[in-house]
């Protein structure tokens, strides 16, 4: 099928600013096309439309035309064939067992149990998921159930597969193996339109990318087109790469790193914690010091999120121990090791509770005994700081993904926290928000500190942390300095990284300057 969307409009009812405008492009069938935008530039919005989500169940100001092989789409949505959608948000699903959250779009066309039944299996094992099939989808990893939405996407054999931002949450491998799979289903006849914050893989998989900034704007380019310059670390040489990362962490950090007088921030001896379900870490060994950043990175359900709720308390060790600021985190209160740690969790909605956004961020000051005056004085300072100030007064739940994060982000680091955890910041923010957080993190935090950041994307690692530690199978695979990491082609593969795009380049790079001497 082709999908034409012509001179295309939206402004969202509660809302005094369009979404999309006078947007045109054209998907055609056997291409897989890349929408690429940060933040708020209309991505999803547009997959909504095409799926005919917008204005049927969404509703709002439409204005504007989308041809499906020549024929206006009604309300309804591609009404020749509904399309194969995976939303971008994983951590919303409707049934308990995965087996059944793949099988439902099937159910719900009425098929055969014995066409489910195939079709599940054969989508769940084109993803690697097939062990997961019986699993609880509370269970799993978030990138996980981002596999488990792509399947449910897969399993309907629609001309058309419109999936918003799929890859964010897997690891490098896990990218590869989706998106080949993809351009394989466009070889075969399908139109398979993917959207994306960054262009890391867009560059190596798409036929077509669309550029799509601030609702407008929208260009067609290339695979081979240069739009991606929101991260100045994919456009180094190699003989700069490295001072173009301690310029990036600064001479601070250099310095503080180097220190090594004080007693770690976190100890990890020999940590296990293992579930019945599957999944969980076991004998993790290793210290954080004061003053380091450090990336946690591995495969999707390696068991890196897992051993970070050890560090509030969310988790106790079933063997071993974890020791904050030398203290045994089992025999603390969750609401003391709050008071030392700052968490910022994969889903933002795990840690938002409150009606309106000042109080949100006010609140775990509150709690901690100050008025609700000096709180919300508090608040607002960091909203401001972070270009918040004018959602004060929203319901957090009113906002789009990536503005929830930034409130939970706000409520974690209005109580300068010693230890700041961020898990997988860039699933929900784009590169210029994720330096943004970075940069003010790594300027107004405590020297006997540290930062966690737990991340797929090597880029970002190698900006701002000065090791790696390598998690796979609830295993510690490695650690060591963020270069000597990034570079050791046998542990990115153990790791399931070697395929990401950033990993390639940087390893072409190194032999290239090898090669010179």
């Amino acid at each position: 099928m082709t999908i034409i969307v012509n001179n295309l409009s939206f402004r969202y009812h509660d809302s005094s600013v369009k979404a999309l405008k006078g947007i045109d492009l054209e998907a055609q069938p056997g291409e897989l096309l890349f929408i690429i935008g940060g933040n708020a530039s209309g991505k999803s919005t547009l997959l909504l439309c095409m799926a005919g989500i917008i204005p049927h169940l969404v509703t709002g100001e439409l204005s504007g035309d989308i041809l499906v092989d020549h024929i206006r789409m009604g309300e309804n949505g591609i009404q020749q064939e509904r399309p194969g959608m995976a939303l971008q948000d994983s951590d919303t699903y409707l049934f308990e067992e995965v087996f059944q959250e793949i099988a439902y779009p099937l159910v719900n066309q009425g098929a055969s149990q014995e066409e489910v039944s195939d079709s599940v299996y054969a989508a769940s094992k084109s993803l690697g998921i097939s062990r997961l099939l019986h699993r609880s989808m509370s269970t799993l990893s978030g990138g996980e159930r981002q596999k488990v939405a792509i399947a449910t996407a897969l399993v309907t054999k629609s001309p058309v597969l419109l999936l918003d931002e799929p890859v964010e949450q897997l690891d490098p491998d896990a990218a590869h193996e989706v998106l080949t799979i993809l351009q394989k289903m466009a070889r075969e006849g399908k139109t398979v339109i993917v959207t994306g914050k960054q262009g890391d893989f867009a560059r190596k998989y798409a036929g077509k990318i669309v550029f799509l900034d601030n609702g407008s704007s929208v260009r067609n380019i290339s695979a081979a087109g240069n739009i991606f310059d929101d991260n100045p670390a994919r456009h180094l040489s190699a003989p700069n790469l490295k001072v173009a990362r301690e310029s990036s962490c600064g001479e601070q950090l250099l310095e503080e790193r180097d220190a090594g007088t004080l007693s770690p921030v976190v100890k990890f001896e020999k940590v296990t914690h293992l579930f019945q379900d599957g999944g969980g870490v076991e004998e993790i060994d290793f210290a954080i010091k004061p003053g380091e950043v450090i990336a946690i990175m591995g495969p999707n359900g390696a068991g890196k999120s897992t051993l970070l709720k050890h560090c509030l308390g969310l988790l106790r060790a079933q063997k071993g121990k974890t020791f904050i600021f030398g203290e045994d985190a089992s025999a603390l209160p969750s609401w003391k090791l709050a008071q030392k740690v700052g968490m910022l969790f994969q889903n933002p909605d795990d840690q938002i509770f409150n009606e309106r956004v000042d109080k949100e961020v006010a609140w775990n000051l509150k709690v901690r005994g100050m008025t609700w005056e000096q709180a919300l004085s508090e608040a607002k300072k960091v909203l401001e700081e972070l270009g918040l100030l004018d959602l004060c007064e929203k319901h957090p739940h009113e906002l789009i993904r990536s503005q929830r994060q930034l409130i939970a982000l706000a409520s974690v680091l209005v109580t300068h926290p010693d230890l700041i955890i961020l898990d997988e910041p860039s699933k929900s923010l784009d590169h210029k928000h994720v330096r943004e957080i970075m940069d003010r993190i790594l300027q107004q935090r405590p020297s006997r500190g540290a930062v966690i950041i737990v991340t797929h994307d090597p880029a970002l690692a190698w900006l701002y942390a000065d090791r790696i530690a390598l998690i796979v199978a609830g295993r510690l695979a490695g650690i060591g300095n963020t270069e000597d990491i990034l570079l050791d082609h046998v542990r990115m593969e153990k790791a399931k990284l070697s395929r990401h795009p950033f990993v390639m380049d940087l390893h072409e790079s190194n032999s290239d300057v090898q090669g010179e001497y």
